[in-house]
């Protein structure tokens, strides 16, 4: 799938020198940094609905597409305090087996 976006004259020429640095064409940094700001945001999102009481820690790790381990991890360089759902963590263990 094609996409056409607009871009400033300063992000043109940041994805130029990405471009260059990476030795990539622009097109291939351009998805790269696409994929990178997804992440991102999916991470923030996760994280301000952990914080706001609204998804239990794993759910937000399943959010943030990171592993339960690895959410708990950003959770505390963030120093956001733990809202432990005992429930919520046994559910994945159970799901952990099933995958295993």
């Amino acid at each position: 799938m094609n996409l056409s976006i607009s871009v400033s004259d300063k992000h043109l020429r940041n994805l130029e020198e990405i471009a260059k640095e990476e030795k990539v064409h622009r097109a291939d940094a351009i998805r790269e940094i696409f994929e990178l700001g997804i992440k991102e945001w999916k991470l923030r999102r996760a994280l301000r609905l952990y914080r706001e009481g609204k998804t239990t820690l794993w759910k937000a790790a399943e959010i943030a597409e990171l592993t339960l381990h690895e959410m708990i991890d950003v959770i505390d360089k963030e120093g956001i305090p733990y809202d432990y759902d005992v429930d919520a963590t046994l559910d994945y263990i159970r799901r952990l087996k099933v995958k295993g």
